[in-house]
């Protein structure tokens, strides 16, 4: 498992956000994950990863959705296929 956290490299000379780095850290590593922080990415993947982000939480997402993605998905296939699929396509691998 990795977990990684991304900033702003500008936000990095903070010292409340590199402390809020920190602390993640040590709790993952300690269950044997790995975590990772970046920064100085380009600002159009920072703001995608923004944007992504926001689904991590269950309430911006219907359960039925989620459900339906899941069984549609096959293993090891392109995600565009997939994303094809779920829009109504019917491309396969």
């Amino acid at each position: 498992m990795r977990v990684v956290n991304v900033k702003p490299a500008d936000r990095l000379k903070d010292p409340k956000i590199v402390s809020a780095l920190a602390w993640p850290g040590d709790l993952f590593t300690d269950h044997g994950w790995c975590y990772e922080a970046w920064s100085g990415e380009d600002p159009m993947v920072l703001d995608n990863v923004r944007f992504l982000a926001a689904y991590r939480r269950p309430s911006v997402l219907d359960t039925a959705e989620i459900e339906r993605a899941w069984s549609s998905v096959v293993d090891g296939e392109q995600l565009a296929v997939a994303e094809h699929r779920l829009v109504g396509g019917t491309a396969s691998g």
